[in-house]
């Protein structure tokens, strides 16, 4: 219950954070049997929260054991489905530990569940692509070894394009899945040879789905051209679009740049600002019903992110969980004082707040020029 409230929560948060949430290789989902989505990470645990909501399946999450670091969190974070894995860094004591996590997620398995598993171990918020860690072999090949059933390893590229702004885009790649049960040697025979045959398959399917900047110092020069890109390519109105094809055209385009001696320059159209003058006083003026009535919360969130969250890879996270925790705390406390006063103003007053509310959203995209 608390996963499924959660995740329409988390889905109207989504839908105010970013203007769009593109999903290219959805077909590529297997329709039966157990899944293991191995991702990227650059975003912390709003990579598990896009995907939660987005996929056509229940998930289960692979975190950090340092954030299961009380019986109330424990109890929270169990609830909604995620599994502890302990890592060095967290004590080389707890490490013995991780045979529980194997054996919950080979039993989840069993049980034909999907497990969202980030393959590289750290989250870094970068357009790169990085090593990846033995987990997701381990769990998967020993799977496989002992139950001698397939199980579907899909691939999944998680691409922000302008991350830490406001009513930007996320591209989403899901490749075709691969059977874990086709990696040779086989992980009896072999472990070390398994995991890294097994690593090898997956990391070839991910550079076919994650936007990967090679040279870190020409990193800013090739995002503003992949930028750059994106807006060049028509994309249909909506909030989620499938399979656009956009994955594979900012891929392409970006291992082009990989590869190329010398950079083209940028032709200025991330320099544009958006309406000016009277126009954009115009959308200010009907948004402003909307900010007043709905901004506290969201002003809120952002303060605590500016003041409390110091590292880049967690801001969007706690802006957009956290905005949606204190909306929600806030339309709580409006309900207990409309309905002391006069009950009948609650439907009323609530309907007011959402189409206000998306009309500034409606406002904000124009002013900006946010397509």
């Amino acid at each position: 219950m608390i996963y499924t409230i959660g995740r329409a929560l988390m889905r109207v948060a989504l839908r105010v954070y970013y203007k769009r949430i593109i999903i290219d290789g959805i077909d590529n989902l297997p329709k039966d049997g157990a899944v293991i989505l191995a991702s990227n990470h650059p975003n912390s645990f709003l990579d598990s929260i896009i995907l939660g909501c987005h996929m056509p399946h229940r998930l289960y999450y692979i975190a950090r054991s340092d954030v299961f670091n009380s019986p109330l969190k424990q109890w929270i974070l169990g609830k909604i489905q995620l599994i502890p894995i302990y890592r060095l860094q967290e004590g080389i004591e707890n490490l013995d530990k991780n045979k529980d996590t194997f054996k919950r997620c080979h039993e989840l398995l069993g049980q034909e569940a999907w497990i969202n598993i980030f393959g590289e171990g750290i989250c870094i918020q970068e357009k790169r692509l990085r090593k990846l860690k033995k987990g997701t072999a381990r769990i998967a090949l020993d799977f496989v070894s002992d139950s001698n059933r397939p199980l579907h390893i899909v691939a999944v590229g998680m691409n922000y394009m302008e991350p830490m702004k406001f009513r930007k885009e996320v591209v989403i790649g899901l490749n075709k899945p691969f059977d874990a049960q086709g990696i040779l040697p086989r992980f009896n025979d072999n472990p070390a040879q398994s995991i890294l045959a097994f690593n090898n398959v997956l990391a070839e399917k991910l550079r076919e789905v994650v936007i990967h900047i090679e040279d870190k110092a020409k990193e800013k020069q090739v995002d503003e051209l992949i930028l750059e890109k994106r807006k060049k390519i028509p994309t249909a109105s909506g909030f989620r679009l499938e399979n656009t094809g956009i994955v594979t055209q900012l891929v392409a385009f970006t291992n082009q740049l990989n590869a190329s001696d010398s950079l083209p320059k940028a032709e200025g159209i991330l320099q544009e600002r958006g309406k000016t003058g009277l126009a954009k006083l115009f959308f200010q003026l009907i948004a402003l019903p909307g900010i007043l009535l709905n901004g506290l919360p969201l002003l809120a969130a952002k303060k605590l992110t500016q003041n409390k969250v110091k590292l880049k890879e967690f801001k969007d996270s706690v802006i957009v969980a956290g905005g949606m925790i204190l909306s929600l705390l806030y339309c709580i406390v409006l309900v207990i004082i409309l309905s002391i006063i006069n009950p009948v103003l609650i439907l009323p007053a609530l309907a007011t707040m959402a189409i206000t509310a998306a009309i500034s959203i409606w406002c904000y995209d124009q002013w900006t020029n946010n397509k």
